[in-house]
């Protein structure tokens, strides 16, 4: 086994750094971002349409109640947040089937994420809400 002393360990170093060029290359520039080039905005966006009426969907605007898939040919930001979590299966399908019963199915949408859902998207559903409320708030 070899010993090293401390000043032995900095000549090294230093002899090692001495080696090095001191030329810089400049090989790529990359791109410059502005505001408004819509990197961040676009992430996160959903489909909208009078398809989601009377649906039941998950945070990710996905149908959830077997009634097959909806067909959207515009989409939204998700950016606004909304209040109104219900967490427990049964509760929410209390609410659809109360809401059916009552004729209120067909002018609602209800976003479900439960208590075992990731908690990313327990936290997007009322965006996902907010979102398809605005779609209809702009459509007049």
């Amino acid at each position: 086994m070899v010993t090293l002393r401390a000043d032995e360990i900095s000549n090294i170093i230093r002899e090692r750094i001495e080696q090095y060029s001191r030329e810089i290359k400049i090989v790529n520039t990359g791109t410059v971002l502005q505001v408004g080039d819509g990197i961040a905005r676009r992430i996160a966006q959903i489909p909208v349409s009078e398809g989601y009426l009377g649906r039941v969907i998950n945070a990710l605007a996905k149908p959830i109640d077997g009634r097959g898939e909806i067909s959207a040919s515009e989409s939204r930001l998700i950016e606004s947040p909304a209040p109104g979590i219900i967490s427990r299966p049964s509760s929410v399908a209390q609410v659809v089937t109360t809401f059916r019963e009552k004729g209120a199915m067909e002018y609602t949408i209800v976003v479900a994420e439960t208590a075992d859902s990731p908690a990313t998207l327990q936290y997007l559903a009322p965006y996902t809400g907010a979102a398809l409320a605005e779609f209809f708030m702009y459509r007049g």
